[in-house]
Formats: structure tokens, C-alpha cells, sequence
């Protein structure tokens, strides 16, 4: 099982996407592939989430 560390400080009101990234990245340690898109303007915190 991959360890969930808790959510960093300054990702506010981000655990629903937090959830899926962590979601995504458990199916691939178990064998199964998926995709995440993240899109929005610049500055919202897209490569805070990763």
C-alpha cells in the first residue's frame, strides 16, 4: 500500500483532488493504468497537487 502522507500545508480545500491523485496512484501500483489531466489557469496550485 503506497503511505498517504498528510495533506501539505497551503493545499486548502484541495482533499478531493488530493484523494484522486492518491487513488490513481494506488491502482498503478497495483497493475492498473489510468490518466489524470490537470488543467486551470495559471497559478491555481496545479503543481502544488503533484
Amino acid at each position: 500500500m503506497i503511505s498517504q502522507p498528510h495533506t501539505p500545508n497551503g493545499l486548502l480545500a484541495r482533499e478531493r483532488e488530493v484523494e484522486k491523485i492518491r487513488t490513481a496512484l494506488a491502482a498503478a501500483h497495483e497493475g492498473d493504468g489510468s490518466a489524470l489531466v490537470l488543467e486551470g489557469d495559471p497559478g491555481i496550485g496545479k503543481t502544488a497537487l503533484l
